[in-house]
């Protein structure tokens, strides 16, 4: 038995470095990576989950044999689960990242931040920090990094969490249970080279240091304590009728522990170590403050539920935490301000319009693409139905899960505040996903308690076989778009190659590998709208567009290429027929000279109309 994990672990390898040579991108349709990923692919993610749930049911505490394979099966699992698309690909996706680069690189260039020019120079700080990295590195290009950092990033939250379910669980095995669903419902792809991803990483090492800077034996707010004090008071007035609703108190499983009741193999901080843990929480909140304009509002509601929930000692810093976004807001991103004020403020308060913005506006394209939306809204409800189960179970049998019920309901509260262009549901529940992780995995503490191997291996490989295919369809449901072939990218250099500084470069929509350098010196021009609400009448659009192209002062370039087309279609409206015409219409114009052309791309300049 202490041979099969390993064996399945090296077989798991195995097939999962075999599968990536036969995967062929370009027979790629709708429903995304799975579209072309082979049986053996499927067969490896098989065979690790059942090494990490064998793994998994040996005896507490684990031993170093025990402990090695599961860090191997973890590392194995973030490798197939986020860096398959980074090894079969040419080019560094998606086209957020080579965005980001162009900003780091206009910092770097001009050793500071023009606030005037979008909101990311609003919240440079992430950015400041790849543009120094980029220099004491020496290297050309942040873009072999970038491609590199969702693998970076899930293995540093990994780490973090482990760390962070260990102050709750006794039993080291559910805190690597927890961190095996964290990376199996990741699948938001907010953890590429983005502000979100640094911001995370920092969310979650505050998370660790406020719980674990609560002092023991601090007495929390008991939901079921008080039903019971409650009813029993009831009863006491009313003839004992209503007494004994609730049934009698279970104690308190030894699964978990009460935050500051820690192990004694786990460090407890004194009070002067708690006392220093704060301004390295105030820090690490200062570093987010400045980066991102979203993650700061979750850590300060979550870290403000916290303490009102007695579940952590630093009754000051909500209020510090306060006073920096207000300062950072008022005073160094009033460009972003002022526009929120003129366009966004409206959003405020309207659940009702940003839900539907975040989801019902998604449910839309052809059959495959809407079964990749209802895989994700599907895993969502699965992983938060079965979390939203285990803490109120939790509750019934007198668990104080408290501080992950803050975690996990707070930034619900976010969905008020505005869509987000659309995405304030994926980040709640990014946000969330420490505490559904934590919940799905405490409601397999019975049966490690109880010692009983078949069940636990049970329920560990049904929670893989329900989660893993979701997350392959949900994460890389949009890889067709996301994606960008050598073609794309060669039409793009020579795009930059053969146009001076502040050209004008239009499109059918923005989802190219573009603005990695000359950010905001080129102005960008979108067409998507156009060709939507002309569909039936593009006759004349060559003539419209040539004419305006030609009009601008500085040189004008129409680039198309095949990223596109599916962008258009999911994120622009715009049928694959209408895509279609368009080009065929551009194509056959007199208006348009063609100067660069592959496969998947193809560059025009207008001509001016002969008199």
């Amino acid at each position: 038995m202490r041979i099969v994990p390993p064996a399945l672990f090296v077989s798991a390898a195995l097939l999962w470095s075999s599968s990536l040579g036969a995967i062929d991108l370009r027979r790629m349709n709708d429903l995304g990576l799975v579209s072309v990923l082979p049986a053996s692919f499927a067969l490896a993610l098989f065979f690790v989950s059942l090494s990490f749930a064998l793994t998994l049911s040996t005896s507490s505490p684990m031993h170093a044999y025990s402990q090695a394979l599961l860090i191997c099966d973890v590392v194995l699992i973030v490798f197939m689960l986020y860096g398959t698309p980074l090894i079969v690909e040419d080019v560094p996706r998606p086209e957020a990242l080579w965005r980001h680069i162009g900003v780091a690189e206009w910092i770097g260039e001009h050793g500071a931040a023009d606030r005037t020019i979008d909101a990311y120079f609003n919240w440079p700080g992430f950015f400041i920090g790849l543009a120094f990295l980029r220099r004491i590195s020496g290297l050309d290009t942040l873009a072999g990094l970038g491609a590199w950092a969702p693998m970076f990033f899930n293995l540093l939250y990994a780490g973090v969490l482990y760390q962070l379910f260990k102050l709750y669980f006794r039993d080291e095995r559910l805190c690597w249970l927890g961190v095996w669903v964290f990376l199996s419902t990741n699948w938001v792809g907010a953890d590429y080279l983005f502000p979100q991803a640094f911001g995370y990483l920092l969310y979650l090492n505050i998370l660790f240091l406020v719980l674990l800077a609560a002092p023991a034996g601090r007495r929390q707010f008991s939901l079921h304590s008080f039903v019971e004090r409650a009813t029993s008071l009831l009863g006491k007035l009313t003839d004992s009728r209503f007494a004994g609703i609730l049934p009698t108190r279970r104690p308190e499983s030894t699964d978990t522990r009460s935050i500051g009741a820690f192990a004694d193999e786990y460090w407890v901080p004194s009070p002067l170590q708690r006392l220093l843990l704060v301004p390295i929480a105030i820090l690490l909140f200062t570093a987010v403050a400045i980066s991102h304009q979203l993650t700061p509002y979750a850590i300060f509601g979550i870290v403000t539920g916290l303490v009102v929930m007695n579940a952590s000692s630093f009754r000051a810093l909500p209020l510090l935490m306060a006073l920096i976004i207000f300062a950072w807001f008022t005073y160094a991103a009033t460009p972003f301000l002022q526009q929120f004020l003129e366009h966004e403020v409206t959003n405020f308060g309207e659940v009702e319009k940003n839900v539907t913005a975040n989801v019902t506006s998604r449910v839309q394209g052809n059959p495959d693409h809407q079964l990749v939306v209802y895989s994700r809204i599907s895993m969502t409800a699965l992983l938060w139905a079965l979390a939203a189960a285990s803490a109120v179970l939790r509750l019934w049998r007198g668990h104080r899960d408290y501080a992950f019920i803050v975690i996990g309901g707070t930034p619900a509260v976010l969905v008020a505040l505005q869509s987000y262009g659309g995405e304030i549901a994926l980040r709640i529940y990014f946000f969330a996903l420490p505490a559904t992780s934590f919940f799905v995995a405490a409601a397999l503490a019975r049966a490690f308690v109880t010692a009983s191997v078949r069940r636990a291996v049970l329920g560990v490989m049904a929670l893989c076989l329900a989660f893993l295919p979701l997350f392959v369809i949900a994460r890389y449901g949009n890889e067709r778009l996301d994606y960008f072939t050598e073609e794309e990218y060669d039409a793009v250099r020579y795009l930059y190659a053969v146009s001076p500084p502040g050209s004008e470069f239009v499109a059918l929509d923005s989802n190219l590998p573009w603005r990695s350098e000359r950010y905001a010196l080129d102005e960008i021009v979108i067409l998507s709208s156009y060709v939507r609400i002309y569909a039936g009448q593009l006759g004349g659009a060559p003539e419209t567009i040539a004419n305006s192209m030609t009009s601008s002062r500085q040189p004008s370039f129409l680039i198309l290429t095949r990223a596109q087309e599916p962008f258009a279609e999911y994120v622009g409206g715009v049928s694959p027929d209408t895509v279609e015409s368009f080009k065929r219409v551009i194509a056959s114009s007199p208006r348009f000279r063609r100067i660069y052309w592959n496969r998947d791309a193809v560059i025009y300049r207008a001509l001016p109309r002969r008199r």
